[in-house]
């Protein structure tokens, strides 16, 4: 694997970040803090945006880590998805994402190529007017793919696309993380309510993971108990 992508629901990381990518060799998909979600497209709000991606191309663009500009994360998809019958979206998506953030880069950076969303078609999406009707058509650009239930280390599973972005599946931190936290004892399976505590995204995806765990490596009676409660 030879790059990464800053999730536009994240944060723009630190310059060392990046430093460190450029000297690794480490290629950086970047996306625009946007995700998720359709912003107003209010003179007032443009400007504030206009202001911020000027500040961070040119804070970024001199690292040669830099591969990919992207507006936003998934708001092109969810306009396909949930909101294809709301036709006021679709201008004031054009005004952030292309008029806005597309003229800022076609001056700050011209050496790099911008796509509006992740997923995207890319200069496909382009001849439908930057809103796809199916932009994770796996035939062009770039595609975000789960599939929780499937073996994860069996590559067959997985979609032949042109470029997948976004994939994957949770992890815990690494066990000197974790004891900078927890008590030895505490990380055992079943889990304890402290660790269970810090679980945000349900009780479902810890069993979940032991689940994936159970595929590949022999687990105790005791842990295995603990999944099934």
């Amino acid at each position: 694997m030879n790059m990464m992508r800053v999730w536009g629901g994240g944060v723009y990381e630190s310059d060392l970040f990046y430093q460190l990518a450029d000297e690794y060799g480490i290629m950086i998909w970047q996306d625009f803090m946007f995700a998720c979600e359709l912003s107003p497209a209010t003179p007032e709000f443009l400007d504030s945006v206009k202001t911020e991606v000027i500040q961070q191309v040119r804070r970024l663009q001199h690292h040669p880590s830099i591969a990919i500009w992207a507006g936003n994360n998934e708001n092109e998809l969810f306009i396909a998805v949930w909101w294809h019958d709301r036709p006021e979206y679709y201008p004031n998506y054009r005004k952030l994402y292309v008029d806005t953030i597309g003229k800022v880069l076609s001056v700050e950076d011209k050496t790099r190529p911008y796509v509006s969303s992740s997923p995207s078609n890319g200069l496909e999406s382009i001849t439908e007017n930057y809103t796809a009707k199916d932009p994770q058509d796996k035939r062009y650009g770039d595609v975000h793919w789960y599939n929780d239930n499937s073996s994860l280390w069996d590559w067959t599973t997985y979609p032949s696309t042109k470029f997948a972005s976004e994939y994957g599946f949770q992890s815990y931190p690494s066990i000197e993380t974790l004891l900078e936290g927890f008590a030895e004892s505490d990380l055992t399976f079943p889990l304890t309510p402290a660790v269970q505590h810090h679980q945000h995204k349900g009780s479902y995806e810890d069993a979940l993971i032991l689940q994936h765990i159970c595929i590949d490596f022999q687990l105790s009676e005791t842990s295995i108990e603990g999944r099934n409660r």
